[in-house]
């Protein structure tokens, strides 16, 4: 019997409107994170919920060092297995509210939080359906199926860092409404692979 299990987290730390206009997001790729309880006391929010973000949501306490007056903390979780030749897998997009914050609330901030949590959900996606379509996938190395989702993280990462730069962080509002629709546009068009695992895991 072959049983293999791969387990990634990504932490999306969204560092925007900072006090002192600075605007500055970004994100970080890394396995040295605090440790989460996942949906410990409702302190996690999955994206498949349902339901929009809200500054209540934003349960931590503001770091004293840092000028930004906001952050949000967001994370895909993946799983896959293969046991006696059969392949499973789950794939979540998570808001962690004890590690989100915000000084200086505003609408048009939340706006732009919201759809950095919803680009998340898209890169999700994309990784259930390329899952979904793998030939022989309990052919795949550990190695091999690591580099493949690190792929779409990368891909994932960079749309991040494209949307914060080409709306200076939610401060150009006809460019952070286009994101938005286009954000809205790609969910819906890969609504298919929308809030589910291929397993039980």
């Amino acid at each position: 019997m072959k049983n293999l299990c791969w387990f990634f987290v990504l932490l999306a730390f969204s560092n925007v409107h900072s006090v002192n206009n600075v605007s500055v997001a970004t994100l970080a790729n890394t396995s040295n994170i605090p440790k989460i309880q996942y949906n410990s006391e409702k302190n996690e929010i999955d994206w498949c919920e349902n339901r929009y973000l809200t500054w209540a949501d934003f349960k931590g306490v503001p770091d004293a060092c840092s000028d930004y007056a906001a952050l949000s903390a967001v994370y895909l979780e993946a799983k896959h297995s293969c046991t006696d030749g059969n392949f499973n897998y789950m794939v979540y997009t998570r808001f962690v509210k004890g590690l989100s914050w915000c000084r200086s609330p505003s609408p048009r901030l939340l706006e732009h939080e919201q759809v950095h949590f919803d680009m998340t959900e898209v890169y999700a996606r994309k990784l259930r359906k390329y899952l979904h379509e793998l030939d022989d996938p309990c052919l795949y190395s550990k190695e091999e199926m690591s580099q493949i989702v690190n792929t779409i993280y990368d891909d994932m990462e960079e749309a991040h860092f494209l949307y914060d730069l080409e709306t200076f962080h939610g401060l150009k509002s006809e460019k952070q409404e286009n994101w938005a629709m286009m954000v809205d546009k790609v969910l819906k068009n890969l609504s298919a692979y929308q809030c589910f695992s291929g397993s039980n895991l």
